[in-house]
This record gives structure tokens, C-alpha cells and sequence, in this order.
């Protein structure tokens, strides 16, 4: 069994010469970080299993979880990525 938590606190400092996606200057400063999710969460299990005669049988699963980040400096809710989960089978 495996379990991973992953937890980032990004934000700008000071910032207040950002340029936005349209090429205009704004104050970025506390703004999150583009493309760094908050939380990240990871499980999985290797179940090893024996069958007959020298035969056996292996399964894998793992899940992942990554929360929601923005897209830009401007932390722009139009341009939010979802949070997802991927489950690998």
C-alpha cells in the first residue's frame, strides 16, 4: 500500500508589474502561482497473487488527485484548471 500527500503554499510576493495574457501591467502580488496545485493526495496497491504451478498473478492500481490551479498570474476564474483524479488500473 502507498499514500502520498503533497501540499503547496504558492503565492507572488511582491508583484506589482505583472503583465496579463492580454499584454496589460497589473498587481499580481498574493496572487497564486500558475500551475501549482494546493493539495496533491496519491494511493496504489500491488496485490501479487499465486495461481497454479509456478504461474503468478500481479495487479497494480493507483489513483491520483490533483486539486484545482490557475492558469495565469492573474489567477483568472475563466482560465481555472479544474481538479481531477486519474485512476491507473
Amino acid at each position: 500500500l502507498r499514500l502520498a500527500y503533497g501540499r503547496t503554499d504558492s503565492e507572488f510576493g511582491r508583484f506589482p508589474n505583472a503583465v496579463s495574457t492580454a499584454g496589460t501591467v497589473f498587481d499580481a502580488t498574493g496572487n497564486r502561482i500558475p500551475y501549482a496545485p494546493e493539495n496533491t493526495y496519491a494511493a496504489g496497491v500491488d496485490v501479487d497473487v499465486p495461481l497454479a504451478g509456478d504461474w503468478r498473478g500481479y495487479f497494480r492500481a493507483d489513483w491520483t488527485y490533483v486539486d484545482d490551479q490557475f492558469f495565469d498570474a492573474e489567477n483568472s476564474l475563466a482560465r481555472l484548471i479544474p481538479s481531477y483524479d486519474v485512476l491507473d488500473l
